[in-house]
């Protein structure tokens, strides 16, 4: 698969903003490719599930 583009969203939280003087560091990555691939798994096992329904 070509389309690898990703997306992702950080927040970092230094000892002065917080409320017990932590430092919190927080990072969320959507690779398009690994999506796909999970969506195709969960599909896969659902059709199944659903076929064994059947037999």
């Amino acid at each position: 698969m070509k389309n690898t583009s990703s997306d992702c969203t950080e927040i970092l939280v230094g000892k002065a903003a917080s409320m017990d003087g932590s430092t919190i560091v927080a990072r969320n990555e959507e690779v398009m490719v690994q999506s796909i691939r999970l969506s195709l798994l969960f599909m896969k096992q659902k059709i199944k599930r659903m076929l064994s329904m059947f037999q």
